[in-house]
């Protein structure tokens, strides 16, 4: 059997295989962050509303303005960081968005080579096949031709 040829676009494959690989691992990455930020995004909600829980509560015992007035500031902050938290997550979808478009292309893109790879292997089995079949009709046709003359001979 003929030694398999190498696949001339063997490298190129390679390198969109590793396009591939690290778009995954960019948008594997944009979506981290995005769950990271949803997390925060819920621990600030609720320090939020521990802290208005705990502003209630004081204002309702001893009123004490200064006190009252530092709670209402510290959630006021809190509510801002609510807000950019928000919209840090909005721009993590839309990232993330753009991420897979570009992952589904580098797919495409390698799925293209593999098709080219793909015809390559049939092309060259069909190749092998045929020389086999050469070589076993050859053998066939000295085999029968040494019998015809075995059997003149006899």
């Amino acid at each position: 059997m003929p030694r398999r040829r190498p696949f001339r676009l063997a490298t190129l494959l390679r390198v969109r295989e590793r396009v591939e690989e690290l778009k995954s691992q960019e948008l594997a990455s944009t979506r981290h962050d995005m769950f990271v930020a949803q997390q925060q995004r819920q621990h600030l909600m609720e320090e939020q509303n521990a802290v208005i829980q705990k502003a209630c509560e004081i204002t309702q015992g001893k009123f004490d303005p200064k006190e009252a007035q530092q709670y209402y500031s510290y959630e006021e902050q809190l509510a801002n960081l609510v807000v950019m938290a928000k919209a840090q997550i909005s721009r993590l979808r839309v990232l993330e968005q753009s991420k897979c478009k570009e992952l589904e292309e580098a797919m495409k893109q390698r799925q293209v080579v593999d098709r080219l790879k793909e015809r390559d292997d049939k092309a060259f089995a069909d190749e092998v096949r045929k020389e086999e079949q050469k070589l076993n009709d050859e053998v066939a046709s000295i085999r029968a031709a040494a019998s015809r003359t075995n059997r003149l001979e006899q």
